[in-house]
């Protein structure tokens, strides 16, 4: 059961649809991902709910690099928020030379970006598992 002490504040903030979009268009933007591809489509409702709900966040920094970090309601550690670093073909070959199926490339890839490998992104649960498979489907599509 959600108890208070896990309560991220953030789940409180209303980030405006309008403001939410722009953040996901950054995202879309900065790899070049086509915003009509199929997949883009199907997971940008889900990713739009989590940004609206503070629990993505999707800027650039003042390099003009990517930030993306994701708010943690369910952490399952003491570590509160995710960090993606920007996809390098470091990434991209640790994800291949670990992963046999999609799902396990999903894992390995988010753990990759986290710095943190696949295991402790496979111990997220509910809407911190639901943000962080939505962000993986865009940067796999990368």
């Amino acid at each position: 059961m959600f108890d208070e002490k896990n309560k991220n504040p953030k789940d409180e903030w209303a980030i405006p649809e309008d403001a939410a979009e722009a953040q996901i268009d950054v995202l879309l933007e900065y790899y070049d991902v086509d915003p009509e591809k199929d997949i883009v489509k199907e997971v940008r409702p889900t990713l739009l709910r989590h940004v609206m709900r503070g629990r993505v966040e999707i800027s650039l920094d003042d390099e003009a690099d990517l930030v993306v970090i994701q708010n943690l309601k369910y952490p399952p550690s003491d570590k509160k928020s995710l960090k993606y670093q920007v996809i390098s073909g470091k990434n991209k070959k640790q994800m291949k030379s670990n992963a046999k199926s999609d799902h396990e490339k999903m894992y390995s890839l988010m753990g990759s970006l986290s710095g943190g490998g696949g295991e402790p992104m496979s111990r997220l649960k509910g809407v911190d598992n639901s943000a962080m498979e939505a962000l993986a489907n865009i940067f796999l599509s990368v």
